[in-house]
């Protein structure tokens, strides 16, 4: 059996030596663990995956852990990305209306990373545009979408 580092418990999974990763009471929340991003990263793979259920839950999961018990919203560009998740559920299952509003509302919110915005947006402008090219709520969202893109 090989000699045990100094700072490598059992469950220390090949930590350097002298590197303690684990989360102790009284640590700032951004160096601890954070389980909602487990499930922002599995709702955006789900997503992708069209794994529709699984996607909506987690997207709801997201959006429930990121609003405080008085409806204040924290972690903005989750809730927007939770919300786009949303709509692509909704236009994949046929309610184009649903599907825009949440696009919408991701569109709207106060915080924005275009770049990541954009990226989860690419999924439901798609779905949109191949799906129901026609209706005025596509050609909306797809306008305020291109609309951000320019800002």
């Amino acid at each position: 059996m090989a000699p045990r580092l100094a700072g490598q418990g059992p469950s220390s999974r090949g930590n350097l030596p002298g590197c303690d990763h684990s989360y102790r009471p009284g640590m700032p929340a951004e160096t601890g663990p954070n389980p909602t991003k487990f499930d922002f990263y599995a709702m955006d793979c789900y997503r992708l995956l069209a794994e529709d259920k699984m996607a909506e839950n987690l997207a709801d999961e997201v959006i429930r852990a990121s609003t405080d018990f008085d409806g204040t919203e924290r972690a903005l560009m989750r809730l927007a990305e939770a919300r786009i998740t949303l709509g692509v559920v909704a236009a994949r299952q046929g309610d184009v209306e649903q599907a825009v509003h949440h696009g919408k509302q991701a569109l709207s919110g106060r915080r924005k990373s275009l770049p990541s915005l954009l990226m989860a947006n690419r999924d439901l402008a798609h779905i949109l545009r191949e799906c129901y090219p026609r209706e005025k709520a596509t050609l909306t969202y797809l306008g305020e979408l291109h609309a951000a893109m320019g800002r």
